[in-house]
């Protein structure tokens, strides 16, 4: 004796909603928050040289580019922009010369100001094999 089933219509409706729901949540948004897009620029402080300013240039798609005007540790670098809370935000990449820079940050609320603590390590020309330091960077 064989048993006939019956497909439920109901059970493909979870199915299809997990189907559109999953590269929303699963993979995350490659937009950068709104507040955070534009041009930064500030002085940083560096615990091992002195200080410079650095200029990030924030794209609305989860891109950055930094500058660092007169430090020996990095001259520029390609990011990544990661969001890690409502008002907080991590930069990560690396130079040409194979530094590995990493800033984060936390905005204000006013979203002017971008309080920053930075590390540089890796580096590929052995000028800065760790650096780190803080500072602030305005909106453009």
């Amino acid at each position: 004796m064989r048993l006939k089933t019956k497909c439920q219509p109901l059970f493909l409706a979870p199915v299809l909603l997990v189907l559109i729901l999953l590269p929303q949540t699963m993979l995350g948004s490659s937009a950068t928050p709104k507040a955070l897009v534009g041009k930064w620029a500030g002085r940083v402080s560096s615990v091992s040289t002195s200080s410079f300013v650095v200029t990030i240039e924030v794209g609305p798609d989860s891109k950055a580019h930094i500058v660092g005007e007169g430090s020996p540790c990095f001259t520029e670098a390609d990011l990544v922009v990661t969001p890690t809370g409502p008002e907080s935000v991590t930069f990560a990449g690396s130079s040409k010369a194979h530094e590995n820079v990493t800033f984060k940050g936390t905005l204000d609320g006013n979203e002017k100001q971008l309080e920053v603590t930075y590390i540089v390590n890796g580096s590929g020309s052995a000028r800065c094999e760790t650096d780190r330091g803080a500072g602030t960077l305005e909106k453009q």
